[in-house]
């Protein structure tokens, strides 16, 4: 039996972010999360006006469904900057087989619809002013980032060695594994930033800890 026309607004997000989980974000089609949700394909649509406005409300949902972050950053806080930044890049690179999916289909609506690539932009921007003012002014306060780096520009920059289509070029096409593609970029990061008195600390701190 079809549900009525008052099926809620959040209710399809879910069914849609089910679906997507489940099968992939190619199947996230309007006829599809119909079907799933139980409903008429007008009836999607008189919810969501395309399928980019639905994508995006999902990714929205994608990202309620993550550990609270403040919870997370309390705890890097307490770390030394160097620290904090690998612990966070670490967490990020990790999560990238579950969460690229999404983001490369986002980045993909993105070429042909502005509204996509505006969210793209706030969500990428976003991120960057969080490596920036959260983990690398901490090491510009510690005398550890190299002294010719402008920091907005570097969390730019390391922010784009762990995107989506990197890693999916370098695990999907060029055979590497997803550990590899983790260390090869931390390590890459570093030598970006530090300076080398404070990569060296950094490397020392580690074999002490083996």
């Amino acid at each position: 039996m079809r549900k009525s026309r008052e099926t809620s607004h959040q209710e399809i997000v879910e069914t849609a972010w089910k679906l997507a989980r489940r099968d992939g974000y190619a199947a996230l089609t309007m006829l599809n999360v119909a079907r799933e949700a139980g409903l008429t394909r007008q009836a999607i649509y008189w919810h969501f006006e395309t399928r980019t406005q639905l994508l995006l409300e999902v990714a929205d949902y994608n990202d309620r469904q993550m550990p609270d972050a403040s919870v997370m950053y309390e705890g890097l806080a307490q770390m030394p900057a160097t620290e904090s930044l690998v612990a966070m890049m670490r967490a990020w690179l990790v999560s990238l087989p579950g969460e690229a999916p999404l983001l490369l289909e986002l980045t993909s609506e993105s070429l042909h619809d502005d509204h996509a690539r505006e969210a793209m932009q706030t969500r990428m921007q976003g991120f960057a002013r969080l490596m920036e003012n959260v983990f690398i002014r901490r090491l510009l306060a510690e005398g550890n980032l190299r002294p010719d780096l402008d920091p907005a520009l570097a969390a730019d920059y390391i922010l784009s060695l762990g995107t989506p289509p990197v890693w999916r070029n370098l695990t999907g096409f060029l055979g590497w594994s997803h550990d590899r593609f983790c260390s090869y970029t931390i390590d890459r990061i570093l030598e970006f930033l530090l300076t080398p008195e404070a990569l060296a600390a950094y490397h020392a701190r580690l074999k002490a800890a083996v």
